[in-house]
């Protein structure tokens, strides 16, 4: 079974500004795990479209490909916000708030239906 170092393992998508998909190229095992779930979940948009093997056998790539290149992501860090406690009380009024609005909506909009069925 031949071993692919860690270092040596890459991944490269491709894709123009004018092209609607891309291309992925990966000798990474674990992308080649993430990018199987996408294509079991989602064949409509995920594709394995070719598979090559070492000489001995063992698995040395995978191509694939994505209908939709607005599914391939590149997102920035984000920074944990730390909040005072002043401020976590503030934010669980807020959302108690909310809920209970929400609550109010269900039961005044199951009240009108029970009403409209009298």
């Amino acid at each position: 079974m031949t071993t692919v170092l860690l270092e040596e393992q890459e991944t490269i998508i491709n894709f123009s500004r004018t092209d609607t998909g891309a291309e992925i190229f990966t000798t990474d095992r674990t992308m080649m795990t993430k990018l199987d779930k996408l294509c079991e979940e989602s064949p409509e948009f995920w594709k394995c479209k070719k598979v090559d093997h070492f000489l001995d056998g063992s698995l040395a790539n995978k191509v694939y490909t994505v209908t939709d290149k607005s599914l391939v992501s590149f997102r920035s860090k984000k920074i944990k916000r730390e909040l005072t406690d002043e401020q976590r009380a503030e934010m669980a009024e807020r959302f108690r708030r909310i809920r209970f609005s929400e609550q109010s909506d269900t039961q005044l909009a199951t009240e009108f239906s029970d009403d409209v069925l009298e």
